[in-house]
């Protein structure tokens, strides 16, 4: 046997190694620079909290001492009451009130001026010069600050502030910070206000206490989005834009916004006192600029990876082309075969392998994947009767290792989404069979680890899944008992995972798997009880009406000849059998709710057969409008004949109209195809 080898395959290895090496380092280059960048702006973000955090407890600790400052003052009966006592009241105790406010106005180097407004009487209490008292309002040299401050007061009184901090212009266009308390704040309305007015340098040496970027500056800005105070006086971008102001909305947080056309790394915190925001913001690039090293330290790491993977790349291309070579040769033993020559070293090796796995590995995946489905038929025949013998049943229950246990009693309930058909046409197919998945595997999730109780899913439809419950107990009461406990929990998990409400049917249960399909009946008439009972509900068959059997019986056998009756067209039969079919329960039920409940038995059996048809209902049905509407307003026989029998010529008008419309379809077709191919005298077929 001669073997010819190709050589050509340790090229196509080598080829691939540097491909992959290339790809390796183009990928995991930017994803380094990308990480650093991320660990820098996130080191970047921790840095801007701790710095404004700690301007806010800073700032805010301020205020609070001068809140505290001023408390007790702020609740002295002698300084609420000093307008109205005034003129009775002797020179110590005006001088005890004045060095009491003295005492307050040095106790803080910070403090500028302080004032109590008797803002009613339009009279100030002013120990600011050496001739201050009580004085009127317009003789105050301050008189525009106390008045925007009393204006600020009755506009922010209603939030029960303890204190409002302000910045207020004054008349000659300069700025200037208030602190305002009530005095008494606890009564409904306070007689006077305290302000006190501060010094330029209050938050300017606490900026200045704070290092930054010389690039960046810090803000603090109050509750009309204007800044107060800023640290960088040669900041360009001072100034924020509405954009930037509008993305502070939370307690905290961080973002990249622009300031004078320039990107931005802005991070913010809210005040715990006053409305402010404390902000700090440093352009990008500051940011990035101590990582550029890093850039150019990856780039030549990149170069002389890809050059050292080139030479690793070829020593593999030779280690890894000699067990392909020594698999070529064990694969080409062929006592048939003389002389072998190669060209494609791989495509032989496929086609030696698969050769001898290919029978089994079928065999295997075919019988896999085929499991679920033949058991879902198997249990599907035993729910609808199908003549199946006993021991063959279990045979292959155990073969496709059913949970299903012999000597058990046995339960059926049947689960359907309420509104089916105004939910599918919000759904695609996909996504309803999806959604089914996700059912079933809830389904499974409660059912596991119930000890005595198994439990079987089968897909019988698009809006139906019938579960079959094995129960290992002593009596009927106990099985009876166990399979409500485990339908209760599943209609609860259900409704709550899932976004639509689902009604089950529950029937009774019985010690034999013949008998199963018996129950499936139970399950489903207790299901089509809905109609009566509701939505949205766990319906037993021991809530349904007592119907004496020969009812069901007679009503289920003349709606299977109606189904077959359609399939063949014939609307004589369907008439004659719906007459019996209505006469009969006219003599035997007069019950309103068993008439209901008979009335949509037989439209489930119609829709269904329909469904069977693969008709579209909405074209059946054009012209009857809402047939669910017109189902529950039938109140007797009669109405009922009138309104099924007109139903059931739809169906048959339509089924005919179709037939026709696609004879004379294919009839078209056929002439089309003869015109388009033999219109010429040549190809005519009398010239053939």
């Amino acid at each position: 046997m001669g073997l010819y080898k190709a050589r050509s395959y340790k090229v196509k290895i080598f080829i691939y190694l540097c491909i992959l090496v290339f790809l390796v380092v183009i990928i995991v280059s930017p994803v380094m620079y990308l990480n650093v960048n991320n660990v820098m702006e996130n080191g970047a973000i921790e840095a801007n909290y701790n710095l404004i955090t700690q301007l806010k407890n800073a700032t805010e600790l301020m205020l609070q001492e001068v809140d505290r400052s001023i408390t007790q003052l702020s609740f002295d009966r002698n300084i609420e009451n000093f307008v109205d006592r005034y003129d009775i009241s002797t020179y110590k105790d005006k001088e005890e009130v004045r060095t009491r406010l003295e005492d307050v106005l040095t106790s803080n180097t910070y403090f500028e001026k302080l004032y109590v407004y008797y803002y009613n009487e339009n009279k100030v209490i002013d120990i600011n010069s050496l001739k201050g008292g009580l004085r009127d309002l317009n003789l105050v040299q301050n008189r525009d600050i106390l008045e925007k401050a009393r204006d600020i007061y009755f506009k922010e009184c209603s939030k029960n502030k303890q204190y409002l901090f302000y910045k207020i212009k004054t008349a000659q266009n300069n700025s200037t910070f208030v602190f305002i308390k009530p005095v008494n704040m606890i009564s409904p309305n306070p007689k006077a206000l305290i302000i006190i007015t501060f010094k330029p340098t209050y938050f300017s040496d606490v900026l200045d206490s704070i290092k930054i970027n010389t690039k960046a500056d810090v803000f603090i800005i109050d509750e009309n989005n204007e800044i107060i105070t800023n640290k960088n006086r040669n900041f360009s971008g001072y100034l924020l834009g509405k954009d930037n102001l509008n993305m502070m909305k939370g307690a905290k947080g961080n973002y990249k916004g622009k300031v004078d056309g320039r990107n931005f790394l802005i991070s913010y915190i809210k005040s715990d006192g006053p409305d402010w925001k404390y902000v700090y913001a440093i352009p990008t690039d500051e940011v990035y600029s101590s990582i550029n090293f890093i850039k150019q330290f990856l780039v030549i790491i990149s170069f002389l990876s890809m050059f050292m993977g080139v030479g690793i790349s070829f020593l593999f291309a030779r280690s890894l082309y000699k067990p392909v070579f020594k698999l070529i040769k064990a694969l080409s033993r062929n006592p048939d075969s003389t002389k072998l020559q190669i060209e494609d070293d791989i495509g032989y090796i496929d086609q030696g392998i698969r050769r001898l796995l290919s029978e089994n590995r079928n065999l295997e995946d075919l019988l896999e994947d085929s499991i679920p489905v033949l058991k879902n038929s198997l249990l599907g025949e035993i729910l609808q009767n199908s003549p199946i013998p006993y021991e063959d049943v279990w045979r292959k229950l155990e073969f496709y290792k059913s949970k299903i246990c012999k000597e058990s009693y046995y339960g059926v309930c049947l689960i359907g989404i309420d509104h089916y058909s105004s939910f599918t046409s919000n759904y695609t197919e996909k996504q309803i069979y999806m959604l089914q998945i996700y059912q079933i595997n809830l389904i499974n999730n409660i059912c596991e680890d119930k000890g005595t109780v198994s439990v079987e899913i089968v897909k019988l439809g698009e809006n139906e899944l019938v579960l079959i419950f094995s129960i290992s107990c002593e009596s009927t009461e106990e099985a009876r008992s166990k399979m409500s406990s485990l339908t209760g929990m599943l209609h609860e998990t259900l409704s709550q995972s899932i976004k639509y409400t689902i009604t089950i049917g529950v029937s009774s249960v019985c010690d034999s798997l013949n008998k199963v399909y018996l129950l499936y009946n139970e399950a489903r008439s207790a299901y089509n009880y809905k109609a009566i009972k509701g939505h949205n509900k766990i319906i037993s068959i021991h809530d349904i009406p007592c119907i004496p059997e020969r009812h069901d019986v007679f009503t289920y056998r003349i709606e299977r000849e109606i189904s077959n009756c359609i399939k063949q067209l014939d609307k004589n039969k369907i008439s004659s059998l719906l007459c019996e079919y209505f006469e009969y329960v006219k003599m035997h039920i007069t019950e309103i709710n068993d008439l209901k409940y008979i009335f949509i038995h037989l439209f489930d059996s119609m829709i269904g057969c329909v469904n069977e048809m693969c008709l579209d209902m909405k074209k059946v049905f054009l012209q009857q409008g809402d047939l669910h509407k017109h189902l529950f307003m039938l109140e007797n026989v009669d109405d009922a004949y009138q309104w099924f029998a007109l139903l059931y010529e739809c169906i048959i008008d339509h089924i005919q109209e179709k037939k026709g419309n696609k004879e004379s379809e294919i009839v078209q077709k056929i002439n089309d195809y003869l015109d388009a191919n033999f219109a010429s005298p040549d190809m005519s077929l009398s010239a053939l």
